[in-house]
């Protein structure tokens, strides 16, 4: 269940990674190729959230082996660590993710009021829209993640209390 929990970890950060690429690149060709304010303003938000997605993804894949490897070391020789540290840092995980849930979920409404209230402000518009899709693909990745921790929280719960 450990290598479990970490390789979707690994397979998230890494879709993560390659979506904030894309998005970079997408906005950067908008930047380079098109003068329309709809363009300009989409391009905006795809740039700092691909710069984000890029940093996220890069941090978490590189993290997730030491993690793996100290939990596989930890429930083979000391499963204290198991329950001292592993299992409270899952359970942050789960108690950060309404936080960030919300967060999302009110940036999907501040680019829906956006895009319908500012619908004649070409370049608030694009904002908006580019939002609106950046949003989904953070709560579609917080949905799963959350689901991921919640089974593998369980898991150690059941296993090592």
């Amino acid at each position: 269940m450990i290598q479990k929990f970490y390789n979707a970890q690994k397979a998230q950060s890494l879709l993560f990674f390659i979506l904030g690429s894309l998005a970079t690149v997408l906005a950067i060709c908008l930047l380079i190729t098109d003068s329309s304010r709809v363009f300009f303003g989409f391009a905006i938000p795809f740039f700092c959230f691909g710069i984000t997605q890029i940093i996220l993804g890069f941090k978490t894949y590189i993290k997730t082996n030491s993690e793996r490897q100290f939990v596989m070391l930890a429930a083979k020789e000391n499963t204290q660590q198991i329950i001292t540290i592993e299992i409270p840092r899952i359970n942050k995980i789960l108690t950060d993710y309404n936080r960030k849930n919300y967060f999302f979920l009110g940036l999907n409404a501040l680019s829906i009021v956006l895009f319908t209230i500012f619908s004649n402000t070409p370049m608030v518009k694009g904002i908006g829209l580019a939002l609106f899709v950046q949003s989904l693909i953070h709560i579609s990745s917080l949905y799963f993640e959350n689901n991921r921790s919640q089974i593998y929280f369980k898991w150690l719960n059941d296993y090592y209390n």
